[in-house]
């Protein structure tokens, strides 16, 4: 009794052992043998043969956002790529990526359409895992498509969520939003989008007439006025999702010593005195901008001498009125680090003058 036993319990360790040691279930070569997943946050275990493939699928009700996420059990490097099937059924590459050694990666999706969608796990053999998980569906929005029905967004409110969508056959979807500003504030506009999008904005005047910056998905704007600013979202038509987020954060308000332009340029006398001034601040869009005026005489000649306090580099441009009033320039200098240079001229006419200085702060 005691030898079969011992037999007997060699023979289970030999038998289980081997389980262990099977081969892992055939995911399929190709799009049509594809191995069907849930996406539901649920592992699946692989064990990628050399110069194999193996293919997965899972299900897509469309306008659903998905996390892939796919890990690598071996120190050495596997490709993962992420299809959706278009129109006539066609896997069609959507993302791809490395996943070096030990380690995993993921990849957050928007899939507009409610078509298969396919992974397929290729390069060095070994170990891996995939999963697919559901982050929730975004249904078509109603924001404004034009400057006119632009939507407001709030200032310093969570960010709004948005989708451009291929719902109107002959134009495709573009978001307008609209903002009320403070003078003398700083305003951050940013936008982030998922990984298989590709989303940008342009910023607009209130009126939608002049376009202040654009395609861009990060920016800073002052307001010298309080004007209302208009965004304008766009995308890429051809990406298989474009989902979005956008958010307007008011980041300080600035003082401001000197008028931002001509016409409220800060009078200076000709005669030597030193005017104390500096830029008070930084944007993308609006920096602050220090304007001057003096009036020559007619037929006479001027030094206009200009120090810099900082460490940088600060532009200064010279104008004069035209006929008509309207300052043109006639000369401009750079003075760099903390420096003085000066510039002289002779005017013809007793017109105004303007000096313009701006750049760094």
């Amino acid at each position: 009794m005691k030898t079969f036993a011992l037999y007997a319990g060699l023979f289970a360790f030999l038998f289980l052992g081997h389980a262990v040691l099977a081969e892992d279930p055939d995911y399929g070569n190709d799009h049509t043998s594809a191995f069907a997943i849930d996406a539901d946050g649920s592992v699946t275990y692989g064990e990628l043969e050399s110069g194999g493939y193996d293919w997965f699928t899972f299900d897509n009700p469309g306008v659903t956002r998905f996390r892939i996420t796919f890990s690598n059990g071996e120190g050495n490097w596997k490709l993962i790529r992420f299809y959706q099937a278009n129109e006539f059924g066609d896997p069609v590459e959507v993302a791809a990526w490395w996943q070096g050694g030990v380690g995993s990666t993921y990849r957050t999706v928007f899939m507009e359409y409610a078509r298969p969608c396919y992974l397929r796990v290729e390069n060095d053999p070994g170990s891996y895992n995939v999963k697919v998980e559901t982050l929730g569906t975004t249904p078509a929005d109603s924001y404004g498509d034009d400057c006119i029905s632009a939507t407001p967004i709030i200032v310093d409110a969570p960010e709004t969520l948005g989708i451009l969508d291929h719902t109107d056959p002959l134009s495709y979807d573009h978001d307008w939003f609209v903002f009320s500003t403070e003078p003398l504030h700083t305003y951050h506009i940013r936008l982030w989008y998922l990984d298989n999008c590709n989303v940008w904005f342009y910023v607009m005047n209130d009126t939608c007439g002049t376009q202040i910056y654009g395609g861009t998905t990060d920016m800073t704007q002052t307001s010298w006025y309080g004007d209302d600013v208009k965004i304008h979202v766009e995308g890429d038509v051809n990406r298989t999702g474009n989902l979005y987020w956008l958010e307007v954060t008011d980041v300080g308000t600035y003082p401001d010593d000197h008028g931002n332009t001509w016409d409220v340029s800060t009078p200076i006398p000709a005669d030597g005195t030193k005017i104390e001034a500096k830029i008070d601040y930084n944007a993308t869009v609006n920096s602050d901008i220090d304007w001057f005026t003096f009036t020559p005489q007619a037929y006479s000649k001027y030094d206009i001498t200009f120090a810099n306090g900082e460490g940088n580099w600060k532009l200064i441009r010279v104008y004069q009125a035209n006929e008509f009033g309207d300052p043109v320039e006639i000369d401009a200098w750079w003075q760099g680090g903390v420096s003085e240079g000066f510039h002289t001229h002779y005017f013809e006419y007793a017109r105004p003058c303007y000096l313009k200085v701006e750049n760094d702060g």
